[in-house]
């Protein structure tokens, strides 16, 4: 029904906020999470009604991006560094209500966030901006009806410093390709495949260990989707090897995960990979190595089988090129290209902000290794094509010593 009355916003101790009307302005939100202790800086945006249309309803919404939180310390309230250079991930905001109405409540939906490193809410707030430092940035703007108008800025949500994002750009139909040949994306995550040998029919079961820990029981019956869960939990959310939460763990050796199962048919083998903290490279040692060492195997409780782990890829650091603190280079600079697209709900001209995707490209995606001062992306081309096979041309003029490569991506109807 109709809505009236007030509320309050709380993120974490402190006190909530003053009272807001069931209808406040962005400008009042944003004003009323930074009267509190425990937030620094937000963006809110504009106020989103709903219910438009539909008689003797009424209701709104705030999207909030927490740009900047305090935690309480022995002296005082201090800046919350773990949401600038950490995994920057926020509790619920607590809503205090005393909204009127038939049916009157409120939701929370929050998103993880990934601190400076994320993209999830850069995604949903449409930009990250430029953090400075030669990081770089493609500003689209249009004329619907005879004037120029701002449209979009368009950010890789992996920027970085010194990037040179926007060196080169393509407008061609709905793409928009831009490359940022200084981009540095050197290193790989860490990869072990894990082997079951079985000439014989098996019983019992195996266990990893990591510093001192233990994954699940793994079986021979197992799929790959199993072994994952073994050892990250089914939703990261382990506490055995806690200090591995995230991994891809997949078919490998022409297995495909699933089918005969991990210590069937002579025996199948997958491929873990190690995606540390945030995926950025950054391990549990040394904070900034993506070098780990290996998972031990117990399998005394395993018979008529065998179960082998080796390290098939030694990470390197910083895989996507991230420094948290965004003062120095991890990573050769190899370069990377990304491609823009403009989806088709932005043809109707009211639309005031349009939504963009974006793909990114690095030698790797081309089949190649990375490699120092490759500047990948230095110059691109994009065609789109009306029978779905778009074409994508990336220049990497520093490719094998400054040889140069030239790599044409095609669009099939599936990927690139």
């Amino acid at each position: 029904g109709a809505l009236g009355g007030t509320f309050a916003l709380l993120l974490w101790g402190g006190g909530f906020g003053p009272e807001l009307p069931f209808d406040a302005s962005a400008g009042a939100v944003r004003a009323a999470l930074e009267s509190t202790a425990s937030v620094g800086r937000v963006t809110v945006l504009p106020r989103e009604e709903l219910c438009v249309g539909r008689a003797g309803r009424s209701g709104y919404a705030w999207t909030v991006t927490f740009d900047a939180v305090r935690v309480r310390t022995d002296y005082g309230w201090a800046e919350d560094r773990g949401t600038t250079g950490g995994d920057g991930n926020l509790s619920r905001l607590h809503v205090r209500s005393k909204l009127i109405g038939h049916g009157a409540g409120y939701a929370v939906d929050a998103e993880r966030g990934d601190g400076v490193d994320g993209d999830r809410a850069y995604r949903r707030y449409g930009r990250q901006g430029d953090i400075g430092r030669n990081s770089g940035e493609v500003s689209v703007v249009h004329r619907p009806h005879g004037a120029w108008r701002p449209e979009a800025t368009l950010v890789p949500l992996d920027l970085n410093a010194h990037d040179n994002f926007g060196h080169s750009v393509s407008l061609h139909g709905s793409y928009v390709a831009a490359g940022a040949p200084s981009k540095e994306v050197d290193g790989v995550p860490e990869q072990h495949s894990l082997r079951c040998r079985a000439p014989s029919g098996t019983s019992g079961y195996v266990t990893l260990t990591f510093q001192d820990f233990r994954s699940q029981p793994i079986f021979g019956n197992n799929t790959a989707l199993d072994i994952r869960k073994k050892i990250t939990g089914t939703y990261g959310d382990t506490d055995n090897i806690h200090t591995i939460w995230r991994a891809s763990v997949v078919g490998d050796s022409g297995w495909d995960g699933v089918t005969g199962r991990i210590c069937s048919g002579g025996g199948n083998q997958v491929l873990i990979t190690y995606l540390t903290q945030n995926g950025s490279g950054l391990s549990t040692q040394g904070g900034r190595t993506g070098d780990i060492e290996e998972m031990g195997v117990d399998d005394i409780f395993l018979t008529g089988a065998r179960v082998t782990l080796v390290e098939e890829t030694k990470g390197t650091r910083a895989p996507t090129g991230k420094d948290s603190t965004l003062t120095r280079a991890t990573g050769l600079q190899s370069g990377r290209a990304y491609l823009f697209r403009r989806q088709e709900i932005c043809e109707d001209d009211t639309i005031e902000r349009c939504e963009w995707t974006q793909e990114k490209f690095t030698l790797m995606d081309a089949g190649d290794f990375l490699e120092g001062a490759a500047h990948f992306g230095w110059d691109v081309v994009v065609e789109e094509n009306s029978d779905c096979l778009s074409v994508l041309v990336i220049a990497s003029p520093g490719h094998d010593h400054d040889r140069g490569r030239v790599y044409v991506f095609q669009k099939n109807g599936v990927g690139w």
